[in-house]
C-alpha cells in the first residue's frame, strides 16, 4: 500500500507539474500572440505610411519635371529674344552706319555746296535720325539685359 500511495503521490506531482507546465505553456502562447498582433499592427502603420510617402513622392517628382520643363522653356524663350534682340542690335548699328555714310556725304558736298543752311538742315535731319536709332539700341541693349537676368534667375 505504501508503494501505491507513493506512486499516487509522484503521478499527483507528475500531473501538477504537467499542468503548471500547461499553463505555463498558455501563458507563453498568449504572450506570443500578443507580440504577434503588436507586430502585425505595426506591420499595417508601416505599410500605410510607406504608401502615403510613395503619394507624395510621386507628387513631388511630378512637381519637380514640372519645374524643369518651365525653366527649361524660359531659357529657351530667353534665348530666343536673346537672338531675336542681337539680330534688332544688328540692324540697328547696320543703318547707323549707313546714315553716318550718309551725314559724312553731305559733309564733303557742303564743303563745296553753295547753299550750306540747306546742307546743315539735311545733316540736322539725319542726326535726329541717328539719335532715335542710338535711343532703340540703348533701349534694346537694356531689355536684353533685363530678360538675360530674369532667364538666369
Amino acid at each position: 500500500m505504501e508503494q501505491l500511495r507513493t506512486i499516487v503521490e509522484e503521478q499527483k506531482a507528475n500531473l501538477q507539474s504537467a499542468e503548471k507546465d500547461q499553463r505555463k505553456f498558455k501563458a507563453e502562447q498568449a504572450e506570443y500572440a500578443n507580440t504577434l498582433a503588436t507586430y502585425q499592427a505595426d506591420l499595417q502603420r508601416v505599410r500605410s505610411e510607406a504608401q502615403k510617402f510613395r503619394h507624395d513622392l510621386d507628387e513631388l517628382r511630378g512637381e519637380r519635371d514640372s519645374l524643369q520643363n518651365k525653366l527649361k522653356d524660359d531659357k529657351t524663350s530667353g534665348e530666343r529674344i536673346k537672338v531675336q534682340s542681337q539680330s534688332q542690335i544688328r540692324l540697328l548699328n547696320e543703318q547707323i552706319l549707313k546714315l553716318q555714310e550718309r551725314v559724312r556725304v553731305a559733309e564733303e558736298q557742303q564743303a563745296g555746296h553753295v547753299c550750306a543752311s540747306y546742307v546743315f538742315c539735311y545733316i540736322a535731319s539725319f542726326d535726329l535720325t541717328l539719335n532715335r536709332f542710338l535711343v532703340a539700341i540703348r533701349a534694346s541693349c537694356s531689355f536684353e539685359n533685363s530678360i538675360a537676368k530674369r532667364a538666369r534667375g
